[in-house]
């Protein structure tokens, strides 16, 4: 993998208005996902993922800044998409444990998780197609062009490249307040291959990954993971 982005020197959006287009857009998906809760049900994920990147594309295309170089779309070696699936699965093993050993200190209020379960259950095919699309598809593409595109290359832009990857990744994890630790752990990786690869193509992958194998988890009888669960933690070979 190579660091190109010495190579391009590109007009990019301003650093706070970045910050500023991303908090209105998840702002905007909160409210969306609320109101239509009871009335779509699972469609307000789908409608939600779209409303998180609005205010950007629209701001990216009315300053008629370059799509492409803005979001970091740049094409990758085929090793790298391999070495990404890989990595998206180890990680929702690792990030799965640091779950449950946060979880005995401390617990995820009961109304939030019953609302996160009544989003995240499929209890039909067009619920699993909707799950995937919203969850896992455009989650992951749409936060990556957000975090690792856009908003690091601003940073990157300003300060040292390991502090530009720690901030965008730790305003990721404060967007996700509930698994704060877990996000952290998978935005420093994130940021990390979009700097070395100079592309959100790897992120996409990983993260796609990592949402797919925790969203399959969720749907999964508990009695048929017995293979995978060890006294409340991850199976330690599974682990290693």
């Amino acid at each position: 993998m190579e660091n190109k982005s010495k190579n391009i020197e590109t007009a990019h959006p301003n650093l706070m208005v970045i910050l500023g287009v991303i908090f209105l857009g998840f702002i905007l998906a909160f409210m969306v996902t609320l109101i239509s809760l009871n009335y779509f049900p699972k469609i307000q994920l789908l409608v939600g993922e779209f409303f998180i990147i609005i205010p950007s594309g629209i701001y990216v295309l009315f300053k008629k800044y370059n799509f492409r170089n803005v979001f970091r779309l740049y094409s990758i070696d085929k090793k790298l998409v391999v070495v990404s699936a890989l990595l998206g699965m180890s990680l929702v093993v690792i990030n799965d444990e640091i779950d449950r050993i946060i979880r005995t200190f401390m617990k995820i209020p009961p109304e939030f998780e019953e609302l996160l379960m009544k989003l995240l259950k499929a209890d039909s095919l067009s619920d699993w197609v909707i799950l995937i699309l919203s969850a896992v598809v455009l989650a992951g593409i749409i936060e990556e062009m957000l975090f690792r595109g856009m908003l690091q290359k601003a940073f990157e832009s300003r300060i040292e490249f390991s502090y530009a990857i720690f901030f965008s990744a730790s305003i990721f994890a404060l967007l996700h307040p509930i698994w704060f630790i877990q996000v952290l752990i998978l935005g420093l990786i994130l940021g990390y291959l979009a700097w070395r690869s100079n592309s959100i193509i790897p992120c996409i992958i990983l993260h796609c990954f990592n949402n797919a194998i925790a969203l399959w988890m969720t749907n999964t009888d508990p009695t048929k993971l017995n293979w995978y669960d060890w006294n409340g933690h991850v199976n330690p070979p599974i682990l290693a």
